[in-house]
């Protein structure tokens, strides 16, 4: 009878330690979850705008606005006319609730994107249409086979 019960004990153990591995799996996967939704929320609160300005409807402003509670680094504004680059500038670091900004003469249809890191160095692209990327290159994975 001895044999039957350490049976039925070494199943309810394994059985408890899958269980576990379960739980350490589901909380990691939340984890995880969380900490990527506070990236994005970050890269969200970063605005870019191009607008006539109020003096001369000839001339355009481009913004890149940092309204997230944290820095943004390496910000690069860049300024487009029919998919090429025509103007860009550099920041090194957004202080929370600042703005940079140029302005160029409205030659046809023009428009602007900025790229930054997050506190946590991921990297982003947003464009004036309110588009967020994700573009931080992924790291190689080790264990798989080419």
């Amino acid at each position: 009878m001895s044999d039957v019960t350490d049976w039925v004990s070494a199943g309810a153990n394994v059985a408890a330690a899958i269980g576990t591995v379960g739980a350490l799996w589901v909380g990691a996967v939340t984890l995880r979850r969380q900490v990527n939704d506070q990236h994005r929320a970050q890269a969200a609160a970063v605005t870019v705008s191009v607008q006539k300005t109020k003096r001369d409807q000839e001339i355009l402003e481009f913004m890149v606005q940092n309204d997230s509670p944290l820095p943004i680094y390496e910000v690069m504004l860049i300024a487009s006319d029919h998919g090429k680059d025509v103007e860009q500038v550099f920041v090194a670091a957004m202080p929370p609730n600042t703005s940079s900004s140029f302005q160029l003469r409205d030659t046809s249809f023009m428009g602007c994107r900025a790229t930054f890191y997050d506190s946590s160095r991921k990297r982003w692209v947003r464009d004036f249409t309110g588009q967020l990327k994700d573009i931080t290159p992924k790291k190689p994975n080790l264990f798989r086979r080419l």
